[in-house]
C-alpha cells in the first residue's frame, strides 16, 4: 500500500471520519437532549407536585370556608321571625353560640330585611356599629337568597384585614327576612395558619388570592398581606391565573425573576390559591447535572475516535488492498480479469462470489427493490386500510392507513393470522378465518358490510371488500382485502330518511306535538344510547313547558314543566336563557344542576346536553336536549347532531306556526270577502283561482245550467284566463277584452284594469263593472271583483229617455230631434241626397179632451204615435214637439227635388189617410165605469224639402210650420208643401 496517514481520498478514512462524525452527532444531540427533557421532565414534575400541593391547600380552603357557611346555614334556620323581632332576645341567643365565635374570629352580626344591624358580637374590645366589611355581601345574600362570602377590607379597628360570609334568614315560608354575618380576621390565629406558616424553600412562597379584586387576601410573607397584584396587561401569566386558568407556568415575576408558578382556583368563592418558587432554586440540580454530562461527552468522543481509527485500520486492510487492485484495473485499458483472490478468508470468499455474480445479482436486486418501493408506495397512498394475506391466511403487508385504523403496527401485524389479533373479539376472528379459507380456496371475491371496531374503540359499519388472487409463480395465491369505514355515510344516510320523513310529516299538515315527538323518537332510534326531549317557551318567553320527551319519566317531565328559565336552571333553562347551547358532562358535579341533581339522580340521567331552538328571526322557541345515563362527553358529530335536530324542531315549530297564523289570517279575511256583496275572486300569477267569497259562489248557483249547482270551471283551482275563453266562445260579451286586461294586470303592462259589459239572462237585462287591481308587487297575482250596476244602468237609461224622449209616447223629443236633424243634414251633404220635414197638428184634439178627460187624450196621442212609427221607414224619424204637434224627418230621398217631392207627398198622404181612421179609447166614467169611445181625428200636415247645410234646422222647422198653417186654413185634413215665401 502507498497510502500516507489518513490521506482523505482513501475508504478507511472516510469511513473513520464519517463514523466518528455520526457517533460525535448522535452523542452530542443525545447529550443535549437529554439536558432538554431533564429540564422539561423536572419542569413537568416539579409543576405537577407544585399544583398538587396547591389543590391541595385550595381544598383545605374551600372546606375551611364551606364549613363556615354551613355553621352559619344552620345557625339562621334556628332564628325565626319571633326571635328577629326581640332584639334582646337575639342579642342573647348570638352572644350564647360558643361554636360560632370560635369559628368566626372577628365577631357575629344579625340584619333585618333592609340591611340594618339589629343584633352583634364582636371580639375586638370597643368595637360596636356596623363593622367594616363588605356590605355588597349582605346585600347580595338579602336580594338573592343565598350564601355569599364578601371580599376582604381593612377594618378601622383594629386595623387588620377582615373579610365576612353572609347567609340569609328565612321565614317558615321561605322569604328572606334579614341576614346572618360571620365575621373572620385574617391576621388572628386559625385562618389558614398552613398556608401562612408554611415555609416553601428558600425563594418559594404561598398566596391567597381575590381574583376578581386583583387583591391578595394571605400569604406566607406577611408584608404582602392585602396588596394589589400588577394591573391587568403588565404580567400575562398572572391575568391568566386571574382569568380561571388552573395549573403551572413560568414567567418573569414584578422583580423580573424567573419563577415557576402553580395556581387553582377556589368552588366556594372567586378566589384562588397561588404558590410561587424562583427557578434558579427549582432546577439547580438540573444545571450540575448537565455540566457533568457535557465532560462525560467529551471524554467519550475523544475514545470513541482513538478506537474507531485503530479497529478500521486493522479490519479494512484486505478490502483497501482489492480497493486499490480495482482502481488501477478501472485506469488501464486492459481486459478486465476477475479480482485475485489474496487468501481464502471470508474476503476471498466475498472477491470470488463478486467475481461470479456481480453482473446479474446487481440486476435483480435493483428490479426487486423498485418493485417493492412501488408497491409499498401504491399500497400507502391508498386512502382506506389494505392488507394481503398469502395462500396460508398469514398477513405478507398492510399499509399505514390499515396501522392508523386499527392502532397496530405492520412489525405486529406481518407474519400473523387473524387468530393472532387480540384486538377483534375471538368469535369474529374464527368467522374471519373460515371466510378467508374458503376465499383462498375457491377464488372469487366478496362484498359485505360489517361492524368493526376501530382503534378508538368505537365500533363502525364497513364496506368488507376481499379478492383472491394468483400470481402463476406454482407457489399458491393469497387474499387482497380492502374495508373502507362507512359508517358516516351510513349515519348520514339514516339521518337523511329520517329527515324527510319529518319533512313529508310537515308537508303533510301533521300536529305540531306529533311532529316533534316524531323527531325525539327518531333520534333516539338512530341512537339507542341517547334520550331526548323537546321543552318550548311559553308566550312571554319565561317558562319552559309543553315537554316532548317520551323516554323520561314522567315525574322528571312533571317537575320541568313551567320552570321559569334562568342561569343555573338545568341546561335547558340555562340555554334558553342565554341562547348559547350548554353541555354537562357530567350532572352530578355541575353547578347549572344542583337544584335538579337529586331529580336527575332519580331519573337515572348523568349528563345532557341542550341546545337553544332559534327561529328565522332569531327567537328563542325552545329548547332541544340529549340526555345519557352516565357521564358523558359529546364528540364532533354529537354537536353536529344537536344542532341540525334543533334546526328541524325549529322548522316544524316555525311552519306550524305559520300555518296557524295563515289559517286565522284567511279565515278573517275570508269573512271580510264574504260580507261583499260583489262577486270577488283571487287569482295567482298564471290566472288559477286561489280565493272566492260566497257572492261569487251564490252567483255561480244562481246561474247555473243545473239550478242549485256551482259550475265547475268557476270553482277554485279552475283558470279564469281559460274560463274568459269558454264565456267568449259562448257570445258573452267583453270576454276577450277581460281576458286581455287580466293578463295586462297579471304581466305588469297595466296598473289596473276595469270595463262594463252585459251578461243578460233569461229573466232580466243584467250589466256588471269588472275591476281588476294587482295582489301586491312582484306579480302575484290579481283580485278580480264583479260588481252588479244594472240598477245603475236602467237608472241611467231612465235618465236618458227624460232626457231625449217624450215620456207618454215614447218618441224623441225637442232635444233629441234637433239632433236627429244635424245628423240628416249632414247626411245630405256627404250623399247629395235631399230630405223631407212634415209638420203635424192633430185636428178635433182639444174636444177630446173637454168632454173625455185628458186620460182619453193621452191615449189618441199614443196611438198617434204608433201610427206614425209604423207608416216610416226604419230610418226615419218620428218626434212629438208637445201637445198635439208631431214632426217627421225623412231621410235619403232622392238627388232630385221633384222626385224627392213626389215621394214626401205620398208618404205624407200615407199618414193622412191613417190619422184619419177611428180611434176607439177607453173612457172612465164619473161611477169608475170604463166605456169605449169611437173618437174622429185628422191631421193638418205641412211638408218642406231640404238638402246639406243650405238653411239652419229653425228655418227648416219654420217651413214646415207655414205650410202646416196653410193646411188648416186650407179646411184642416190636408197637406201642403212649402213653396217659398212667407
Amino acid at each position: 500500500m502507498n497510502l500516507k496517514f489518513l490521506p482523505w481520498v482513501s475508504l478507511k478514512t472516510r469511513v473513520t471520519l464519517f463514523t466518528l462524525t455520526i457517533f460525535l452527532i448522535s452523542l452530542w444531540s443525545l447529550a443535549f437532549y437529554a439536558s432538554r427533557m431533564l429540564r422539561e421532565d423536572m419542569q413537568q414534575q416539579l409543576g405537577d407536585q407544585q399544583f398538587s400541593v396547591v389543590s391541595l391547600i385550595a381544598k383545605a380552603v374551600d372546606d375551611y370556608l364551606g364549613d363556615r357557611t354551613k355553621a352559619l346555614e344552620q345557625f339562621s334556620n334556628s332564628i325565626s321571625r319571633q326571635t328577629l323581632a326581640d332584639t334582646a332576645a337575639l342579642q342573647k341567643l348570638l352572644a350564647s353560640q360558643p361554636v360560632l365565635h370560635t369559628l368566626f374570629n372577628g365577631g357575629l352580626l344579625i340584619t333585618n330585611r333592609s340591611g340594618t344591624p339589629i343584633a352583634e358580637a364582636f371580639h375586638n374590645p370597643g368595637q360596636v356599629g356596623f363593622p367594616v366589611i363588605d356590605r355588597e355581601a349582605i346585600a347580595s345574600a338579602l336580594k338573592d337568597g343565598r350564601s355569599v362570602i364578601g371580599t376582604p377590607v381593612m377594618s378601622q379597628q383594629p386595623g387588620v384585614p377582615v373579610f365576612g360570609i353572609a347567609v340569609p334568614i328565612r321565614d317558615a315560608d321561605g322569604r328572606v327576612i334579614g341576614a346572618l354575618v360571620g365575621v373572620i380576621a385574617l391576621q388572628n390565629p386559625d385562618f389558614l395558619d398552613h398556608l401562612t406558616q408554611s415555609q416553601y424553600g428558600k425563594t418559594g412562597s404561598y398566596f391567597l388570592v381575590a381574583r376578581q379584586e386583583r387583591l391578595i387576601i394571605a400569604a406566607t410573607r406577611k408584608e404582602r398581606v392585602m396588596q394589589q397584584l400588577r394591573p391587568r396587561g403588565a404580567i400575562p401569566a398572572i391575568d391568566r391565573f386571574i382569568d380561571g386558568f388552573d395549573g403551572s407556568q413560568i414567567y418573569l415575576n414584578p422583580q423580573r425573576v424567573e419563577v415557576l408558578n402553580s395556581a387553582k382556583r377556589l368552588q366556594s368563592v372567586n378566589w384562588g390559591i397561588s404558590a410561587s418558587i424562583a427557578t434558579a432554586e427549582a432546577f439547580a440540580p438540573i444545571r450540575a447535572m448537565q455540566q457533568r454530562m457535557i465532560v462525560a461527552t467529551l471524554l467519550l468522543t475523544l475514545a470513541a475516535g482513538l478506537i474507531t481509527l485503530w479497529m478500521l485500520r486493522r479490519q479494512l486492510s484486505p478490502i483497501l488492498e482489492t480497493a486499490d487492485m480495482l482502481a488501477r484495473m478501472s485506469a488501464s485499458d486492459a481486459l478486465r480479469q476477475p479480482l485475485p483472490i489474496a487468501r481464502e478468508d471470508e474476503i476471498g470468499q466475498l472477491i470470488g462470489g463478486f467475481n461470479h455474480l456481480l453482473g446479474t445479482l446487481a440486476q435483480r436486486e435493483a428490479e426487486l427493490k423498485r418493485q417493492v418501493t412501488r408497491f409499498s408506495a401504491f399500497l400507502d397512498a391508498l386512502p382506506n386500510p389494505i392488507f394481503v394475506k398469502g395462500n396460508d391466511t398469514v398477513f405478507i403487508a398492510c399499509n399505514t392507513a390499515y396501522e392508523e385504523a386499527f392502532g397496530i403496527s405492520r412489525e405486529m401485524f406481518v407474519g400473523r393470522t387473524v387468530l393472532d389479533l387480540d384486538y377483534i373479539p375471538q368469535a369474529e376472528r374464527e368467522a374471519f378465518q373460515a371466510a378467508d379459507l374458503k376465499l383462498i380456496r375457491e377464488g372469487g371475491q366478496t362484498n359485505e358490510e360489517i361492524s368493526i371496531a376501530f382503534a378508538d374503540g368505537v365500533r363502525r359499519t364497513a364496506l368488507y371488500q376481499r379478492r383472491a388472487f394468483d400470481p402463476g409463480d406454482g407457489e399458491g395465491g393469497g387474499m387482497l382485502g380492502l374495508i373502507v369505514d362507512i359508517s358516516g355515510r351510513k349515519q348520514a344516510e339514516d339521518y337523511e330518511r329520517f329527515r324527510n320523513h319529518i319533512l313529508e310529516m310537515l308537508a303533510g299538515g301533521a300536529a305540531l306535538r306529533i311532529i316533534l315527538l316524531a323527531i325525539v323518537r327518531g333520534i333516539e332510534k338512530l341512537h339507542p344510547a341517547m334520550r331526548c326531549s323537546i321543552l318550548l317557551l311559553d308566550d312571554e318567553g319565561r317558562h319552559l313547558g309543553q315537554g316532548i320527551a317520551p323516554s323520561l319519566p314522567d315525574f322528571f317531565n312533571a317537575a320541568m314543566n313551567g320552570v321559569e328559565i334562568g342561569i343555573g336552571v338545568g341546561s335547558c333553562g340555562t340555554a334558553a336563557f342565554t341562547g348559547e347551547r350548554v353541555v354537562v358532562e357530567d350532572i352530578a358535579t355541575h353547578p347549572y344542576w344542583v337544584q335538579y341533581k337529586d331529580l336527575a339522580a332519580r331519573a337515572g340521567l348523568g349528563a345532557c346536553w341542550s341546545q337553544p331552538i332559534r327561529s328565522g328571526s332569531n327567537r328563542i322557541l325552545g329548547t332541544f336536549a340529549i340526555y345519557h345515563h352516565n357521564a358523558h362527553q359529546p364528540t364532533e358529530a354529537d354537536i353536529a347532531l344537536i344542532e341540525q335536530s334543533a334546526r328541524l324542531a325549529s322548522i316544524t315549530i316555525e311552519k306550524c306556526l305559520a300555518e296557524e297564523r295563515l289559517r286565522d289570517g284567511q279565515d278573517f279575511i275570508q269573512g271580510v270577502l264574504n260580507s261583499i256583496s260583489s262577486q270577488i275572486a283571487v287569482i295567482d300569477e298564471t290566472g288559477v283561482i286561489v280565493s272566492l267569497n260566497e257572492a261569487w259562489r251564490r252567483f255561480s248557483r244562481e246561474n247555473s245550467v243545473e239550478p242549485g249547482h256551482r259550475p265547475a270551471h268557476t270553482d277554485i283551482g279552475t283558470n279564469y284566463l281559460d274560463m274568459c275563453n269558454t264565456t267568449n266562445a259562448a257570445g258573452v260579451d267583453g270576454a276577450i277584452n277581460a281576458r286581455a286586461g287580466i293578463q295586462g294586470v297579471l304581466d305588469g303592462r297595466l296598473p289596473t284594469f276595469s270595463m262594463e259589459y252585459s251578461c243578460h239572462s233569461p229573466s232580466e237585462q243584467r250589466w256588471f263593472f269588472m275591476t281588476v287591481t294587482p295582489l301586491g308587487t312582484g306579480g302575484k297575482g290579481a283580485v278580480i271583483v264583479h260588481t252588479n250596476i244594472s240598477e245603475r244602468k236602467r237608472a241611467e237609461e231612465q235618465i236618458r229617455n227624460l232626457a231625449y224622449y217624450d215620456s207618454l209616447t215614447l218618441l224623441p223629443n225637442r232635444r233629441l230631434l234637433n239632433d236627429r236633424l244635424t245628423q240628416a243634414l249632414a247626411n245630405g251633404k256627404r250623399t247629395g241626397l235631399h230630405g223631407a220635414l212634415m209638420l203635424l197638428d192633430l185636428d178635433n184634439f182639444k174636444p177630446l179632451n173637454d168632454e173625455h178627460g185628458h186620460a182619453a187624450g193621452d191615449q189618441l196621442l199614443i196611438e198617434v204615435a204608433r201610427r206614425l212609427s209604423s207608416s216610416v221607414r226604419q230610418i226615419d224619424t218620428v218626434a212629438r214637439l208637445g201637445g198635439d204637434e208631431f214632426v217627421v224627418i225623412l231621410g235619403s230621398l232622392n238627388s232630385a227635388a221633384s222626385a224627392s217631392r213626389e215621394q214626401a207627398l205620398a208618404i205624407a198622404e200615407k199618414i193622412r189617410t191613417i190619422l184619419a181612421q177611428p180611434y176607439f179609447l177607453i173612457s172612465s166614467e164619473g161611477n169608475d165605469q170604463e166605456s169605449t169611445v169611437e173618437h174622429h181625428c185628422s191631421a193638418s200636415i205641412g211638408v218642406t224639402l231640404f238638402i246639406g247645410q243650405q238653411v239652419s234646422q229653425n228655418e227648416i222647422l219654420k217651413h214646415a210650420d207655414i205650410a202646416m198653417y196653410q193646411a188648416k186654413e186650407a179646411g184642416r185634413n190636408t197637406i201642403r208643401f212649402y213653396e217659398g215665401g212667407s
